[in-house]
This record gives C-alpha cells, structure tokens and sequence, in this order.
C-alpha cells in the first residue's frame, strides 16, 4: 500500500477516534444534572466556610483541589457525616424544586444567631446548556467562587468563642411534614426551625459572589449580626 495511503487511513481512524472521544464526552456532560453539580459545589463550598471561619482546628482539614484551585476539605468523621447527611436531603428535594435557600448558620454559646452564610438559589435549569456542553465556563464561575470565598474571612468579626453552626433549608411549606413522615429520614431528622433561630439581629450584608454556571445562577452572601 503506497505510504500516502497509509497516512490517509491513519488519519480516518484517527477522526473516528476523536469523534468517539468527542461523543464520550457529550453523554457523560449529558448525564451530569444540575442537581449534581450544585451539590457538589456545596459540599466544597461548606467545607471551606467552616475552615475560613475558624470553628474548628485547622488540624482537621487537608488541602486539595477542586475547579484548578485549592480547597480545604475536614477530615473529621462526625462532621463529614452530617454535611453528607444534609447534603442527600438537599439533592432530594432539589429534584422537586424545594429548595429556595441553603444557608450556614452561627450561633453564640447562648444559641443565638450571629453569622449566616446563604446561598440563593435564584435558577435551576434542567437541560445541558449548549453554549458550554463541557462545563468550562461553568467550572471557572466556581473556581472564581473559591478564590473569592478564601479572602471572605478577612471581612468578617471573628466569630464568639464556643460558636457552634447548622445547615438551613428554605423550602416550600409542605416539605416539612413530607420529610417528618418520610422512613429514611428518620436516623437523620430534619425540626423544622423558628425565627430566633434563623435571623441575624441587626445584619450588615457582606456580598460575596453571583455564581451563573449555565446549570444554575446563586447568589451568595454572608449577613453579619451588628451584636456579634
């Protein structure tokens, strides 16, 4: 077979093979929901505010990276568990549309709320976005999130000694009695909260970012009590 044959063929294999790469690609993007991607973002997200905000030794952390950047992940069991916990309760109810806020919130050693970290969840799209079916432009919204969320620190009054934190869901009304009642919720119960438990007394709003990954669109925020 004459060598320019040869290369010829080469180069038809060679197109099947990135065509395949390039189909591999799409389904896997395709098969990656929003949800997915939200909750993954969230776990990174919460891990690193509890490590900007000093509640726990640094210790407990590891560095590694997520979206091209370094994050801080907790090593502690207890902990991990429960943001796990949460975090399997949010996906579900973000498939129904439920979720409206995820919010992390500090408490004195008197169970008052002093600091909430809240991400709004102002859309969430169903479909892959065509305009960036890989997520590139997607990861670099999150990865300019971590950067940004690393200086937030800084900003903020140091948090009370003895502070302590939970995960908030804002959801829609009924969501409370439909988790109540439901069987595989109930090693991991969900109360629903009261106001004293949720607002900042005299908040002062210290923006962080407006995240629009083409999945979805957040804004997220920190409200700072004035009495902290």
């Amino acid at each position: 077979m004459p060598p320019s044959m040869q290369c010829e063929k080469r180069h038809e294999v060679c197109d099947v093979w990135i065509n395949y790469f390039l189909s591999i690609c799409l389904t896997v993007a395709l098969c990656v929901t929003a949800s997915d991607i939200l909750i993954e973002f969230l776990e990174v997200a919460i891990h690193n505010v509890l490590y900007v905000r000093n509640i726990y030794p640094t210790s407990i952390f590891v560095r590694r990276k997520k979206y091209g950047v370094p994050v801080q992940m907790s090593t502690h069991p207890y902990l991990n568990e429960y943001i796990t916990e949460c975090l399997k309760t949010i996906k579900d109810l973000l498939t129904k549309n439920e979720v409206r806020k995820v919010t992390v919130v500090f408490f004195d050693e008197a169970q008052i709320p002093v600091e909430r970290f809240i991400f709004d969840i102002l859309d969430l799209n169903r479909t892959l976005n065509q305009d960036d079916p890989y997520f590139i432009k997607g990861e670099e919204a999150l990865r300019g999130f971590c950067l940004k969320l690393a200086m937030t620190g800084s900003n903020l009054k140091p948090l009370p000694s003895k502070s302590t934190f939970r995960v908030q869901l804002h959801t829609i009304e009924a969501v409370s009695v439909s988790l109540a009642e439901e069987p595989r919720y109930q090693d991991f119960p969900w109360i629903e909260t009261v106001e004293q438990e949720t607002e900042v007394m005299n908040p002062s709003i210290v923006p962080i970012r407006t995240l629009d990954t083409g999945f979805h669109k957040l804004q997220v925020y920190v409200e700072e009590s004035g009495e902290k």
